[in-house]
C-alpha cells in the first residue's frame, strides 16, 4: 500500500514538500488508496493556491503529472515512484526516484535534493512556454517568466525549434499516459499583432467604459458622440414595456491616423449590440449594396481619359440617419444615463451603428435622396448614381460612408455636393487621394493608383520588412501541390497572409495569379506552402511603390484578353483560367481562377476562359452604357488558340462540343450577335499568361508593363498623394 511520509521543511527556504512512496507493484485497497489520493489532491490545491498556479485536468486526474524528466536513463522503478512539487517559484519539477521500501521510515532528503540538482526544471508561464535549465540552480527568476512573455512574434516564418532530451520510459510506467510537453518556442497570439504595433506606436485604445473614462480625449470623444445622436434625434427616453427585452450596447473606440501615422482623432462610437435581434421581430432584411472595386477603377480611368475631377466626400456618422420600420429598444449608454429616469430605456427612432439593418437602412437613406435629386440607379452596379445632362454627365459612387463624385458638368456636382452638405452631416475631403486603403496621385500624366502603405505596413506586421527583394512573386513553372511537405503549427496565420495578400490585389493584378494559387491550400497549408507566401511578400518587397497608371487621353476602347493554362492543378488537373481588360491605357478588370471542372482537351480549356471573359466583357459593356460612354463597336477579345476560336465562331454544335455545359456556349452567342470579335494573338504577346502560370522575369516583366503595373512617381506615401 501507499505510505505516507510526513512533512518536514527542507533546507534554507522553510517549505515543507509533501512525499508519496509507494510501490508500484503491490496490489493496493481501493478505500484506502481513494483516501489517501484525495489527500494528496488536497495537499497539491493548496500549494497551488498559494503559489498561483493554475490546476490542469491532467493533474486532477492522475494526481501529479507523471511525466519522467531525468539527467540520465532511471532504474530501479519497481520499487516506487517519487513526485516532488517545490513552491513559491513557478517550476515545478517530477522525478521517479529508486528507493527501496525499507527505506521509506528514514528517507534522506538531503540525499534526494542531490540527485534532483541533475534533474530537469521546468518553468511555465500563461503563454504555454516552456523554459529548461539543466545544471544545479534550483530556482528559477522570474525573470525567465517576463522573458516569455515579452517574445515577439513578428518572425512569422522561424520554424527552429528547441531540442529538448527525452529520455526513455520504462514499460512499468507505460499504463499511465504521460502528459506531452512541446519544446517549440510559443509566441503570442498574431491576431493581435498588428493592433500591437499601432499602441506601440501611437497609444492604446481602450477595450472598456471604464478605461476610456480615465482619459479626457476619449470622454470628449464620447460626449460628442452623444452629442451627435441627440441632435439627430436618434432615440428618445420611454418606460420599459412589458415582455420586451431592450438591446445591450457598449462604446467602440478608435484613433483615427493621417497618412503619416500621426493621430488625427479620437473616435469613439456607440454601437448596439445586434447579435442579441431576433429576425422577424426586430429586423427582416439586412442586405446592403456596395460598389464593385473594378466600378473604381473604371471611374479613375475614364475620369484620366477624359480630365474629369474627382472629389471625395465622407458622411459623418451614416448609419445614424436610417429610417428603421420596427420597433427597438436599447438600455441607456453606460456613462451617460439620465439621472432622473436611470430605469428608461431608448427607443431608437433611427438606425445605430450594429443594427442588423443599420447599413441597409442607410444605403436606402442615400439612395432615395439621390433619386430625388435627379440621379438614376445604373443597372450593372447598385451603389452607382448618374445623371445626364445633353452631353455632360455627373457621377457619384457610394462606397457605405465614403463617396467618390466625378464627371464633366461641373454645376450639377458642385449642386450636388451643397445638397449633400444640407441633408447630411458631410466631410469634404477636396480632391481624392484615400479610398478603402487605395492611394490615388492626379497627376500631370494621369492617374495613378496604388497601395504604397498597406504593402508596407504588411510587410511590416509579418517582420518581412527587411527581407531580401526578388525579381517575381513565383518560381518559374513552379508546381504547388496539396499534401507535399509538413503541417504547419499555426494555420491561421497563413490564412490571414494571404487574406492580406488578396486585398492587395486590387491595384496589384502581377501578383493576383501567386496569390489565386496559395489561397487554394487555406484549409492546411503546408510549410512548402508558407515558403511560396513568403516569396510574394520578397517581391512585394522589391516592388512596394509599384501600381496602375491611367493615363490622359488617347484611345478610350475596351479590349480583352484570355488564356487558360491546361491542367495546370497537379492535384485536381482542372485547368486555370486568366483574363483582364484594358480601358485606354490602363487595366481595370482581370481574373485569375481554376475553372470549376476538368477539360477534356485544350481547346476546352480555352474555351471555358473565353465564356468567362464574354461574361465579364458583357457586364463592362453595360456599365460603360449606364455611364453614357456607350460601347458602339465590337470589343475585341484576343485569344491565341485557334480552334476555341473557331469553335466560338461555328454555330454548329456537334460531338466535339455536346460534353461541354450548355452555359459556356455563351461566348458563341455574343460572337453571333457581333457583340464580341475573337481575334488570335502570339503566345509572346498574350498579356493573360500572367494570369495562368508563373513566368520567367523577361517575360513577367514585359507582360507587367503591358498591364500598366509601373513604378510610383513623386509622391510618396508620407506626403501628398
Amino acid at each position: 500500500m501507499r505510505t505516507a511520509i510526513p512533512e518536514e521543511p527542507l533546507g534554507s527556504t522553510g517549505k515543507s514538500i509533501p512525499l508519496v512512496a509507494y510501490p508500484s507493484e503491490q496490489p493496493l485497497g481501493e478505500a484506502l488508496a481513494e483516501a489517501l489520493r484525495l489527500g494528496l489532491v488536497q495537499s497539491g490545491d493548496e500549494l497551488f493556491i498559494t503559489s498561483n498556479l493554475w490546476l490542469t485536468d491532467s493533474y486532477r486526474g492522475r494526481v501529479i503529472p507523471g511525466q519522467v524528466i531525468l539527467g540520465q536513463p532511471t532504474l530501479g522503478l519497481e520499487y516506487l515512484d517519487l513526485y516532488l512539487v517545490h513552491f513559491p517559484v513557478s517550476l515545478i519539477l517530477e522525478a521517479t526516484y529508486p528507493v527501496k521500501p525499507e527505506d521509506i521510515r528514514s528517507f534522506d532528503y538531503e540525499s534526494v535534493w542531490e540527485e534532483m540538482e541533475k534533474c530537469q526544471e521546468l518553468a511555465f508561464s500563461p503563454l504555454g512556454a516552456v523554459g529548461t535549465n539543466w545544471g544545479h540552480n534550483r530556482v528559477m527568476e522570474n525573470e525567465v517568466l517576463k522573458h516569455s512573455l515579452s517574445v515577439s512574434f513578428c518572425d512569422l516564418f522561424d520554424e527552429g525549434q528547441q531540442e529538448g532530451q527525452q529520455e526513455g520510459v520504462p514499460s512499468e510506467m507505460e499504463e499511465s499516459t504521460p502528459l506531452r510537453r512541446s519544446t517549440r518556442t510559443r509566441r503570442p497570439n498574431p491576431k493581435y499583432a498588428n493592433a500591437a504595433i499601432v499602441e506601440e506606436a501611437t497609444g492604446i485604445e481602450p477595450e472598456t467604459f471604464e478605461e476610456a473614462s480615465q482619459s479626457s480625449e476619449w470622454m470628449t470623444a464620447m460626449k460628442d458622440e452623444i452629442t451627435a445622436l441627440e441632435q439627430n434625434q436618434n432615440w428618445e427616453l420611454v418606460p420599459k414595456p412589458k415582455d420586451v427585452k431592450p438591446i445591450s450596447c457598449r462604446w467602440v473606440y478608435k484613433i483615427k491616423h493621417r497618412p503619416d501615422g500621426s493621430i488625427e482623432r479620437y473616435k469613439a462610437r456607440l454601437v448596439a449590440r445586434g447579435f442579441s435581434q431576433q429576425y422577424g421581430l426586430d429586423y427582416d432584411e439586412t442586405f446592403s449594396p456596395v460598389a464593385k472595386l473594378t466600378t473604381v477603377r473604371v471611374l479613375l480611368a475614364l475620369a484620366a481619359n477624359k480630365s474629369w475631377n474627382l472629389w471625395q466626400m465622407d458622411v459623418k456618422n451614416a448609419f445614424l440617419h436610417g429610417e428603421l420600420d420596427r420597433e427597438i429598444y436599447m438600455i441607456q449608454p453606460m456613462g451617460f444615463q439620465n439621472r432622473g429616469h436611470p430605469e428608461y430605456v431608448c427607443k431608437l427612432r433611427k438606425a445605430l451603428y450594429g443594427l442588423k439593418q443599420a447599413p441597409r437602412a442607410w444605403y436606402g437613406k442615400i439612395a432615395e435622396f439621390l433619386t430625388q435629386s435627379g440621379y438614376s440607379v445604373t443597372s450593372a452596379d447598385s451603389s452607382l448614381f448618374a445623371k445626364a445632362n445633353g452631353e455632360r454627365i455627373a457621377i457619384v459612387l457610394v462606397y457605405v460612408d465614403d463617396l467618390i463624385i466625378t464627371g464633366d458638368d461641373v454645376e450639377e456636382i458642385f449642386r450636388t455636393k451643397e445638397n449633400l452638405s444640407v441633408r447630411f452631416q458631410m466631410k469634404e475631403l477636396g480632391q481624392l487621394k484615400h479610398f478603402l486603403g487605395l492611394e490615388v496621385d492626379q497627376t500631370k500624366e494621369g492617374i495613378f493608383l496604388c497601395q504604397q502603405k498597406y504593402a508596407k505596413d504588411l510587410l511590416k506586421k509579418f517582420g518581412m520588412l527587411e527581407c531580401k527583394p526578388i525579381s517575381t512573386p513565383m518560381e518559374p513553372n513552379a508546381k504547388m501541390c496539396a499534401h507535399e511537405g509538413k503541417d504547419l503549427e499555426d494555420a491561421s496565420m497563413y490564412r490571414q497572409l494571404v487574406g492580406s495578400l488578396i486585398y492587395l490585389t486590387l491595384t496589384r493584378p502581377d501578383i493576383s495569379y501567386a496569390v489565386g494559387v496559395m489561397s487554394r491550400y487555406m484549409q492546411n497549408p503546408k510549410k512548402s506552402h508558407l515558403e511560396a507566401v513568403r516569396r510574394v511578400l520578397r517581391y512585394v518587397k522589391s516592388t512596394i511603390d509599384y501600381g496602375l497608371l491611367y493615363k490622359k487621353g488617347g484611345n478610350c476602347k475596351l479590349v480583352g484578353y484570355c488564356d487558360a493554362d491546361y491542367a495546370g492543378d497537379h492535384d485536381t488537373r482542372r485547368s486555370t483560367t486568366g483574363y483582364m481588360f484594358t480601358l485606354g491605357s490602363g487595366t481595370i478588370s482581370w481574373c485569375s481562377k481554376r475553372q470549376p471542372t476538368v477539360s477534356m482537351s485544350t481547346t476546352e480549356a480555352e474555351y471555358r476562359a473565353a465564356a468567362m471573359t464574354a461574361q465579364e466583357s458583357t457586364w463592362l459593356i453595360q456599365l460603360m452604357n449606364d455611364l453614357h460612354q456607350p460601347i458602339d463597336y465590337t470589343v475585341l477579345l484576343y485569344c491565341e488558340n485557334q480552334s476555341a476560336i473557331r469553335l466560338a465562331e461555328n454555330p454548329v454544335f456537334h460531338a466535339r462540343t455536346k460534353h461541354v455545359e450548355v452555359h459556356y456556349h455563351f461566348v458563341r452567342e455574343k460572337v453571333l450577335q457581333e457583340e464580341i470579335e475573337m481575334r488570335q494573338v502570339k503566345t509572346d504577346e498574350q498579356i493573360a499568361d500572367l494570369f495562368t502560370k508563373s513566368l520567367s522575369v523577361g517575360k513577367f516583366e514585359h507582360f507587367r508593363r503591358q498591364l500598366g503595373v509601373i513604378q510610383r512617381m513623386g509622391a510618396s506615401i508620407e506626403g501628398e498623394c
